[in-house]
């Protein structure tokens, strides 16, 4: 057998659900998420109550998530799944780049938060992250939760304390301004 093939063979799959209340999206992002190797879809659900209820009771390892969904919110529906189960990751999928929903998210415990305008490799990537134990956000929460994190004048432990000049350089950078700027 070919290193390639075993590699497959012995990859743990990745097991998804799927939430939001457009069911086309759901149909369209379950077919780009199947045709990645070792993704799995095992579930949809289309308000914040069914995701809830799928997800405790298929227990996939990644919920991708909108906010905005009847019954119960996304952020509330994410909070609820992580206080029950954990181990379970969330990826919060939504167009919204308010401020306001994005923390609210990674309060609730979101691992990562895309934009609805995101490549297949980014959400793939993000997938990958979050199975590692990381985050991923994408440039643009990214940029706000920076500006949150420079505005709220975070304390870093000393080993990761930035220096004047690194914190100087940070908020240019989330201001858009170049390197060589």
């Amino acid at each position: 057998m070919s290193e390639k093939k075993q590699e497959e063979c012995t990859s743990p799959i990745v097991r998804l659900l799927i939430a939001d209340d457009h069911h086309v999206f759901v149909e369209g992002l379950k077919a780009l998420l199947e045709s990645v190797p070792g993704f799995r879809v095992v579930g949809e659900a289309y308000d914040g109550r069914d995701v809830i209820q799928k997800a405790l009771h298929l227990l996939p390892d990644v919920v991708v998530l909108d906010i905005g969904m009847p019954l119960q919110d996304g952020i509330e529906a994410a909070a609820h799944i992580k206080q029950t189960q954990p181990q379970i990751q969330i990826i919060m999928l939504s167009m919204s780049t308010e401020r306001n929903y994005i923390l609210r998210s990674v309060q609730a415990g979101a691992s990562g938060y895309l934009l609805k305008n995101s490549s297949k490799a980014d959400l793939v990537d993000a997938i990958g992250k979050v199975m590692a134990g990381k985050q991923y956000f994408s440039s643009d929460v990214a940029s706000i939760l920076m500006q949150e994190a420079l505005s709220q004048q975070l304390v870093l432990p000393e080993e990761d304390a930035l220096t004047p000049r690194e914190i100087a350089v940070a908020k240019l950078l989330v201001r858009d301004m170049m390197n060589a700027e």
